[in-house]
């Protein structure tokens, strides 16, 4: 489930905060950047991890996701924490990809929220646990993601970390 959020992150990425123009605008990204601006720095980290604009560079989007992350930014955590999981540019670490898309989870973060249901569920970097995943699950579907609802509604489908029930699963397809 989670090397198939890859392509998510992707389009997430495009969709949040468009495609960045190459050379100055990247110039421009990287000053505020650095000067601590930290939507800059999940702009950056998110460039770096993507190729878009610059050089795929897995050692870069994590400096610069690392920075986001450090100050709390919810974004920065959860893209950082996807980095970890999918091994995009760095070596998979699932025990790093968890403590940040917790993270970002706890601060309310749906993608990461149904992401880190999905490591539960898996067992990536933490025992098997399905009460657990559907517990975060429900929290991202609350919130309207589509993958959280499709998620809990397979939950339900199938009994997993709740009572099987056809009726409840199919309230979370729709």
């Amino acid at each position: 489930m989670i090397n198939l959020r890859v392509g998510a992150l992707l389009v997430a990425l495009v969709l949040q905060w468009g495609v960045p123009a190459l050379g100055q605008e990247i110039a421009d990204l990287k000053k505020r950047a650095e000067a601590g601006e930290v939507k800059a720095q999940v702009q950056l980290g998110t460039a770096y991890a993507a190729g878009d604009g610059v050089t795929p560079n897995g050692a870069e989007a994590v400096k610069w996701l690392r920075k986001a992350a450090d100050h709390g930014d919810a974004s920065g955590e959860y893209y950082l924490g996807e980095i970890y999981a999918t091994g995009r540019g760095v070596p998979v670490d699932y025990a790093e990809a968890l403590k940040w898309l917790r993270k970002a989870a706890e601060q309310g973060e749906p993608h990461a929220q149904s992401n880190l249901a999905a490591m539960y569920v898996q067992g990536l970097g933490v025992s098997k646990d399905d009460a657990e995943a559907a517990r975060w699950m429900r929290k991202a579907a609350d919130q309207g993601l589509a993958a959280g609802q499709f998620g809990l509604g397979s939950m339900y489908a199938h009994g997993r970390g709740v009572p099987q029930s056809a009726n409840e699963a199919a309230v979370w397809y729709r």
